[in-house]
């Protein structure tokens, strides 16, 4: 695959066409563990919408590359069990690149939204932000049933 790069020699990418080594685009697979892994949800499997996010992610190069080296520095492929504290604990937000990436792909997954291409927010999902996940009453978003009428009356389960 050849990616075309326009990053800054300051971020550690070389422009120019990628060659063994240089960043490149993770695939959905990749992303998805990433994804979790921020998220907090183990359980996250709504491929339709990582592939979209990460469609999004990959029409900007300085994506391409951040999500590349959060993949590398991360240990995401070498060790199956990384937590989102093992990467805290390894100073790895502290840089600035790899906070921001981390930041984005919470945001997309969370807000159910995505910045396009053309550097509009764009809608991926509604109903399916994480964002209702955390609440802890409301499994999908409020345009849904979540029980029969009146079920609202009772407080949220712990």
């Amino acid at each position: 695959m050849v990616v075309i790069l326009a990053m800054s020699p300051a971020r550690g990418v070389r422009a120019g066409r990628t060659t063994e080594g240089m960043a490149s685009s993770l695939d959905l697979a990749q992303f998805m563990k990433i994804s979790r892994i921020l998220t907090g949800f183990k359980d996250l499997d709504d491929d339709a919408t990582g592939e979209t996010y990460l469609s999004a992610l990959n029409a900007r190069p300085e994506h391409v590359a951040a999500l590349h080296s959060l993949w590398r520095r991360g240990g995401f492929g070498t060790d199956p069990s990384v937590t989102i504290g093992d990467l805290e604990a390894s100073g790895l937000f502290a840089d600035k690149v790899m906070r921001e990436i981390a930041d984005t792909v919470i945001e997309y997954w969370y807000s159910g939204t995505y910045v396009a291409a053309d550097g509009k927010q764009r809608v991926a999902t509604y109903i399916d932000a994480l964002a209702w996940r955390t609440l802890g009453y409301r499994v999908e978003g409020p345009s849904t049933c979540s029980g029969d009428f009146g079920s609202w009356k009772e407080p949220p389960a712990a």
